[in-house]
């Protein structure tokens, strides 16, 4: 009687532990499948705003852009410019078809022959006018895998492989491998007037954030497997919150990747970017004022009072040109870059010599203000060159009549604003000045404000 009490009793524990522990692992196998489609889902969405994105860029910046999605011909300025992996941002093939769904350019190898699959998506792009995205998850180490994705094999395989090249080398990576997660976006891509054009293939290299969030997920899918039903729901918020961190910082990133580190304002690259959509092609720049401004003897406040208190000045420097810009000085309207070491860039649209010196008189003004920097007072000044962009005036043409009018500041003994004419010089292609800060090529990067 004992013995068969015992028996039942222990094959009724055996039971429910068997139980929870069935419970426990169909729990822990259902959360992960959750877990692993909400990866899939963020990565998606993060992909696709990605590729909008670059795809907004690409179309704003690229002269040639509508030539190449109709017939495939580019200039070889936007070759470099698209193949240019600062601008690129993780993007990593570009495939253009025009409005009949017929592929007309490819990054990568030279035998472009795009799968069916890709022009059956681009046709239901176009059939839509909704965006495709594709999701592409696998290990480095397995290459039969790629086998078994013959729109990606056909392409980005093959590129990995033979390493040929047709428009520069946007599919390459430095390991010669393609990513181990990426995604495939096919967008409509649209003219300034609305119409559609063609579609934007790009695939987009997820690895980091698909890694990120794998790592969270295994992190706690170790705990999912011996919890209980009530144990187990703790880490899946803990892991919701975990992802919504990682992307959250991924985009903060992103965005961060715009400002100066030092002093808070847009860096060189996003300035000039700011630049490119007031000037080229179909674009009219009459009217966008320019302020080209250095920080007077910020070598010797360098040298005399050390890197700290130059970092001071540029700081000081930059708040007293956001404070004056015009309107509430946030939005995308008026703008202030860090251009170089000690040179600052202020953009205001739709504005006349008059609106500009307004402007620049109540930043001189303003960067007056003593600065403290080890109990020792000190004043600083700039030197300002002024211009108004005319109709027929490029980006480079318009940056070199403002920087000859700060270069005359300088040359009138510095602390003062010259307001451009034609006397200072002929507007030309190539700058007299060594440094040709116009072409962004040469000027010292701001990476620190203890540059002199």
């Amino acid at each position: 009687m004992i013995r068969e009490t015992f028996l039942r009793h222990g094959l009724s524990a055996a039971a429910v532990v068997g139980a929870m522990i069935c419970s426990a692992l169909l729990l822990a196998a259902a959360v992960e499948d959750l877990l692993q489609s909400k990866i899939t889902t963020s990565v998606r969405a993060n992909a696709q705003a990605h590729a909008f994105n670059w795809t907004d860029r690409f179309l704003s910046t690229t002269p040639s852009a509508t030539s190449m999605i109709a017939e495939g011909a580019a200039s070889e300025e936007d070759i470099r410019r698209i193949s240019d992996p600062i601008l690129l941002g993780g993007i990593l093939h570009l495939q253009l078809f025009n409005k009949d769904g017929v592929p007309t350019f490819v990054t990568g190898h030279s035998n472009f022959d795009p799968s069916r699959a890709q022009t059956e998506n681009a046709l239901k792009v176009l059939e839509h006018q909704q965006p495709i995205v594709e999701l592409f998850h696998m290990d480095h180490s397995d290459q039969e895998e790629l086998d078994h994705l013959p729109e990606i094999a056909n392409l980005d395989a093959h590129d990995a492989r033979d390493g040929h090249e047709t428009h520069g080398d946007l599919g390459e990576h430095e390991s010669g491998e393609i990513p181990h997660a990426f995604a495939q976006a096919f967008l409509p891509a649209y003219s300034p007037s609305g119409e559609l054009q063609g579609v934007i293939q790009v695939n987009v290299d997820v690895s980091h954030l698909m890694e990120s969030l794998e790592m969270t997920f295994h992190e706690v899918g170790e705990y999912l497997i011996v919890g209980t039903l009530l144990i187990v729901l703790v880490p899946v918020a803990a892991f919701a919150f975990r992802a919504w961190q990682v992307i959250r910082a991924d985009k903060q990133k992103l965005e961060l990747n715009r400002f100066d580190r030092l002093t808070g304002v847009l860096n060189r690259n996003a300035i000039s970017d700011v630049l490119d959509t007031h000037f080229g092609p179909g674009k009219d720049p009459a009217g966008l004022g320019i302020l080209f401004i250095d920080v007077d003897n910020f070598k010797q406040v360098n040298d005399r009072f050390g890197h700290q208190c130059g970092d001071q000045v540029l700081k000081h420097t930059a708040a007293a040109l956001k404070a004056n810009l015009p309107g509430d000085g946030h939005g995308d309207v008026h703008v202030v870059g860090r251009y170089g070491g000690d040179e600052f860039l202020v953009l205001c649209p739709q504005a006349t010599m008059d609106d500009l010196r307004a402007v620049y008189s109540q930043m001189r003004a303003s960067v007056r203000r003593p600065i403290d920097c080890h109990g020792t007072a000190f004043v600083t000044s700039l030197s300002i060159g002024a211009y108004v962009a005319q109709a027929e005036d490029t980006k480079r043409s318009a940056l070199h009549a403002a920087d000859l009018a700060v270069y005359e500041a300088k040359r009138r003994g510095r602390d003062q604003a010259v307001e451009y004419e034609p006397e200072l010089g002929e507007k030309a292609t190539h700058f007299s000045r060594p440094d040709e800060r116009a072409d962004g090529e040469t000027s010292p990067d701001p990476a620190s404000g203890a540059t002199a």
